[in-house]
């Protein structure tokens, strides 16, 4: 598997095989097991296809990741 990094700070992890560790699916989301690279903690990584969400969906959660932006937290991403 390639060395994907999101955010500058979080790589999914991948299994002996090289397969991306998904531990939950949602839809088009999808939950991945990650690390952050600064502290070296396992972090959930939920990745949503922006195609997949309609316009106003998509407004409401930009607004909820600006708010949780302010949030300064080793335990949130």
């Amino acid at each position: 598997m390639e060395r994907t990094t999101f955010l500058d700070y979080y790589r999914i992890r991948a299994n002996r095989e090289g397969i991306p560790h998904e531990f939950s699916r949602t839809g088009a989301v999808i939950d991945y097991k990650a690390v952050d690279e600064r502290s070296g903690e396992t972090v959930a990584l939920k990745l949503i296809p922006i195609a997949s969400i309609d316009s106003a969906a998509r407004e409401q959660f930009e607004q909820g990741a600006r708010a949780a932006e302010r949030i300064h937290h080793l335990n949130i991403a």
